[in-house]
C-alpha cells in the first residue's frame, strides 16, 4: 500500500472518462438518462452502481489530500444533479437504493468543512431518521434491519463526537443513553456489542463521567464475545482517567505483549510510560510498532507527533532523531501527510 492518494483520484477520473469514451454512440443516453438507464435492460443500475463507488473513492481521496473545498464543490454538484433527477419516483429510487451510505455521510460532511458545525448536526440527524426509517420499513430479524440499526448506532456516534467537539457534554451524554440500554429478558434483539460499549465508554472518559465510562467497561468485559486486548485497553484507558498510571501501564503491557503490531496499543503505552518517567521504553514500544508496520503505522499522524514529542523529551539533539524519522516515515507516507505532525524546525 502506497497511499497515493493523488494519483488515485486522478485514476479514478480518468477510468470513468474512458468508459464514457469507449461507450458506442447509441449508448451513451442510457448512460447519462437515468430514467432511461433504470429502465433498460442493457444498462442496470448496476452501472450507476459503479459509478456512484468510484465517486466516492474519489471523494475520499481528496479528503485524504485535505483537498476539502474541492471536495465539498464536487460532492455538492454531485447531489445537486442527483436531487434533479425527473420523475421523483426515479430519483427516490437512486437514493434509496443505488447511492451508498458512504456518500450521504459525506455530503453532510460538506457542512462541517464550511464551517457550519449546526448545519452538520442537522443534517447527521437526517440520516438518522432514514435509518430508523429504513429499519423499520425491513422485514423484522432480517440482514437488512440490521444493517440499518448498526449504521443508525454509527451515525449516531459520529453525532456524539461532534457534540463533543462543541463541548456540549449534556448532549452527546442524552444521545448515546439509548445505544446503552440492555434489551428486555426473552427478547431476540441483541444487546449492545462490546465494541460499541467501549467506544461509548471512551466518549464518556472525554466528558468526564467516569462512573458511567465504568458501568460500560464492565458490561463489556461481561460480554463473552469480548477479546482481552479490548478488556486490557479499557482498563487502562480507565485507569488513566483515575491518574492510575500504573495500573495503565500494567494493563497496556499484557496487550503489548499479545499484539505487538498494534499501533493505538503502543501509543497508549507510550503516553502512559511516559507519566511514570519511562521514557525510552516507551519510545521502544512506538519505534517496534512503526517497524512492525509501517505502512499503516506511518500514516496515523498523532502516533508520529508523540514519538517525535518523545524525542524532544529524551533529549535536546532530538533533532537527527526526527530527521530519521522523516525519512522512514517517507517510505510509506505518501499524500497527505502533513509533515508538520514530526515537529522539525522551518529550513
Amino acid at each position: 500500500m502506497t497511499n497515493s492518494w493523488r494519483a488515485l483520484a486522478r485514476m479514478l477520473i480518468l477510468k470513468a472518462r474512458d468508459r464514457l469514451v469507449d461507450a458506442p454512440a447509441d449508448d451513451l443516453p442510457l448512460i447519462f438518462d437515468v430514467s432511461v438507464t433504470l429502465m433498460s435492460s442493457k444498462y442496470p443500475s448496476l452501472t450507476l452502481i459503479m459509478l456512484s463507488k468510484l465517486w466516492y473513492l474519489r471523494l475520499s481521496s481528496l479528503v485524504r489530500l485535505r483537498l476539502h473545498n474541492q471536495a465539498s464543490a464536487e460532492c455538492t454538484n454531485l447531489f445537486n444533479v442527483l436531487f434533479a433527477i425527473q420523475p421523483a419516483m426515479i430519483q427516490h429510487y437512486v437514493l434509496d437504493t443505488i447511492l451508498p451510505f458512504e456518500l450521504e455521510v459525506m455530503f453532510a460532511r460538506t457542512k462541517y468543512w464550511s464551517g457550519d458545525p449546526y448545519g452538520y448536526l442537522d443534517e447527521l440527524y437526517v440520516l438518522i431518521a432514514k435509518c430508523k426509517r429504513r429499519s423499520r420499513a425491513a422485514q423484522l430479524g432480517s440482514a437488512d434491519e440490521e444493517m440499518w440499526k448498526e449504521r443508525a448506532v454509527r451515525v449516531g456516534l459520529i453525532m456524539a463526537s461532534q457534540l463533543l467537539e462543541m463541548k456540549d457534554h449534556t448532549a452527546a451524554t442524552a444521545l448515546l443513553l439509548p445505544l446503552c440500554r440492555t434489551p428486555p429478558p426473552g427478547s431476540d434483539q441483541p444487546g449492545p456489542s462490546p465494541a460499541l460499549l467501549s467506544s461509548i465508554a471512551r466518549l464518556y472518559l472525554d466528558a468526564g463521567d467516569i462512573d458511567s465510562a465504568q458501568t460500560l467497561v464492565q458490561r463489556a468485559a461481561d460480554d463473552p464475545n469480548c477479546d482481552e486486548t479490548t478488556k486490557e485497553v479499557n482498563r487502562a484507558l480507565l485507569a488513566s482517567a483515575k491518574l492510575d498510571w500504573a495500573t495503565a501501564v500494567e494493563e497496556l503491557q499484557k496487550a503489548i505483549a499479545r499484539e505487538p503490531d498494534n499501533a493505538l496499543v503502543a501509543n497508549n503505552l507510550a503516553v502512559a510510560l511516559l507519566s511514570v518517567g519511562r521514557i525510552d521504553e516507551g519510545i521502544r514500544h512506538m519505534e517496534a510498532a512503526l517497524e512492525t508496520s509501517p505502512s499503516v503505522v506511518g500514516n496515523v499522524e498523532p502516533f508520529l507527533f508523540n514519538l517525535a514529542t518523545l524525542y524532544e523529551l529524551r533529549t535536546a539533539a532530538s533533532y537527527d532523531k526526527k530527521c530519521e524519522l522523516l525519512l522512514e516515515v517517507a517510505k510509506w507516507a505518501g499524500d497527505g501527510l502533513r509533515a508538520t505532525c514530526l515537529k522539525l524546525p522551518p529550513v
